[in-house]
């Protein structure tokens, strides 16, 4: 009894990690540029996991628990360390809103959960953003929007790569023609 109690806890507490990541995308560039909101070229200035709720705004946090406050499943979500957070320094952007010189992006803390796990200190990346959280879903009866996120989003299933000078020239030529 005891055994099957700390295995219903545990498959509870980890039923994200459950989910497989299943990306259904093709590979072209247009494809991807079209497809994308944003796409930059940036530097990781830092890196650290953070829990859900960081990744947004007091309004956001507000309508979460507000929207779930008998949930003790979707509340609980929001305290887990489930994310990564990365600053990056803006160097170039090739499509979307003009940002700041320094943005953060978060992403799943956990390749099974879609998280690009490949940022590394000092490297630089193209990375293909969204402005709206692809955990939305969970989060729907809070009528989350982009002005309710701290940042903006990226995953595994997106062509976010280190910095790559062909990838650099074909986005150049999509963001000119």
């Amino acid at each position: 009894m005891r055994l099957t109690l700390i295995l219903l806890i545990l498959v509870g507490l980890n039923h994200h990690t459950l989910l497989a990541c299943k990306c259904d995308v093709k590979d072209e560039i247009e494809a991807h540029f079209e497809g994308t909101e944003v796409i930059v070229h940036g530097k990781v200035i830092s890196k650290e996991f953070v829990d859900f709720g960081h990744s947004l705004t007091a309004k956001g946090l507000h309508l979460v628990c507000e929207s779930y406050e008998n949930d003790i499943e979707v509340l609980g979500f929001m305290d887990k360390e489930f994310l990564i957070k990365v600053e990056l320094e803006v160097i170039e952007t090739y499509k979307g809103q003009k940002l700041p010189k320094r943005i953060s992006v978060y992403t799943a803390r956990t390749s099974g959960a879609c998280g690009y796990l490949k940022f590394e200190m000092g490297k630089e990346y193209q990375i293909y953003l969204s402005s709206t959280c692809y955990f939305n879903l969970k989060f729907k009866n809070a009528n989350l929007n982009k002005s309710h996120y701290n940042g903006l989003w990226t995953n595994r299933c997106t062509r976010t790569r280190e910095f790559d000078p062909a990838e650099d020239r074909e986005l150049k030529k999509l963001m000119n023609g």
